[in-house]
């Protein structure tokens, strides 16, 4: 993350009284928020432009930690400066539900795609790349997977000896198809355009409070609507 950035959302967790995972550097969470005996997750994102990035390499697996960690979004948006907010808008899940369901729509085509041409992966293709051998080596192996694999796992993957028959190359060939056509299918940094955001409250006093206000409703309400639903 810039310096900016990270200066940014440090400022944002100060404002709000937010608290970090004590392993902020490995975990996928940025900050949490403890209101109604709850731990709630919290991804902060912040803008100078009004649009927001979001993640790079982007793919459905964002999503699905998003929707299954039922993230909730704080912004901070620096259009004036780039040291003071202007004002910041909190999402729920709901309110980030329709962004992730026109993500989903954008990739899906592509994932579908990676995963169903794997399958096609041959052993013709394999002889193509490598040659025609009874044994592949270890080296073999590696000219197909690259680092993907460790060591471990490369010996792990042998079924002949001290190398690999042809169906197990072939094997090792379409994980490396999937690998291949699933980084294809992520996006760079896409951003949820500024627009997303009209018509959603502003956050400009008392921040903390603000918040957990809102916080607080929402959590009132989805318990509602979970009660009238059982």
């Amino acid at each position: 993350m810039p310096v900016q950035d990270d200066s940014r959302e440090n400022q944002m967790i100060d404002k709000f009284n937010l608290t970090v995972p004590p392993d902020r550097g490995r975990s996928d969470i940025d900050a949490h928020l403890k209101i109604d005996g709850l731990d709630i997750p919290f991804e902060l994102k912040s803008t100078t432009r009004g649009s927001i990035a979001t993640a790079r390499d982007f793919g459905i697996g964002h999503i699905t930690k998003w929707r299954n960690n039922r993230i909730h979004w704080l912004f901070g948006f620096y259009l004036s400066s780039e040291e003071k907010a202007d004002y910041y808008i909190y999402c729920s899940p709901d309110d980030m539900e329709p962004w992730y369901t026109s993500m989903e729509s954008y990739i899906k085509p592509d994932v579908i795609l990676g995963k169903s041409l794997p399958d096609h992966v041959s052993e013709d293709m394999v002889r193509t790349i490598l040659g025609e051998k009874e044994i592949y080596s270890y080296e073999d192996a590696q000219t197909i997977m690259k680092r993907q694999y460790t060591a471990s796992q490369y010996r792990k993957l042998m079924d002949a000896g001290r190398g690999y028959s042809i169906e197990r190359m072939t094997e090792i060939l379409k994980a490396r198809a999937l690998y291949v056509f699933a980084r294809g299918s992520t996006l760079n940094n896409p951003h949820i355009p500024a627009n997303y955001f009209d018509h959603m409250t502003h956050i400009t006093d008392e921040p903390a409070i603000t918040l957990r206000q809102m916080v607080h409703a929402y959590l009132v309400n989805k318990r509602a609507i979970d009660d009238a639903a059982a």
